[in-house]
């Protein structure tokens, strides 16, 4: 259950695909038996996008129909299976690749939230969180698990 300290834009990821299509719309249905939670920023996503990151590990994938806004659109989730690779990808590269070429001034222009990109320096301010998001990702498809994933 969130609380009011938590930060905003905290992302919550959870639960595992059950494999089972009790819909007959040709997706997976959600087992809300496992949780999964990681703190996530619309900042990282530029920095995945531009290095070309095969997964949308900031907003999800695959949209739940009938689902309201829970902040900044609805959740979405990620399956087993690109999970996997979101682990795969992340175990294979360093957050010095991530911001490999990238110019503060160029995130500062296009108002990349948060709005922090005032020096160089300032693209190390997810490094602490790289190590801890791909382990997370690990232990995930370690266990087969999908994530839901929003942002509030």
């Amino acid at each position: 259950m969130r609380t009011r300290t938590e930060p905003p834009c905290r992302t919550r990821l959870s639960t595992r695909l059950t494999g089972s299509d009790s819909n007959g719309d040709g997706r997976d249905q959600v087992d809300g038996a496992h949780l999964r939670a990681v703190s996530s920023r619309p900042g990282g996503q530029a920095l995945l996008k531009r290095s070309a990151f095969p997964v949308d590990i900031v907003h999800g994938e695959e949209p739940f129909t009938g689902v309201d806004d829970w902040g900044y659109g609805p959740p979405r989730y990620v399956t087993g299976d690109r999970v996997r690779l979101a682990a795969e990808t992340l175990t294979q590269m360093t957050y010095d690749q991530l911001i490999q070429g990238v110019d503060h001034s160029e995130l500062a222009t296009a108002e990349i939230y948060p709005l922090i990109w005032d020096s160089p320096t300032s693209l190390g301010w997810a490094r602490d969180l790289f190590i801890p998001l791909t382990e997370f990702f690990q232990a995930a498809a370690s266990d087969g698990h999908a994530m839901v994933i929003w942002l509030d």
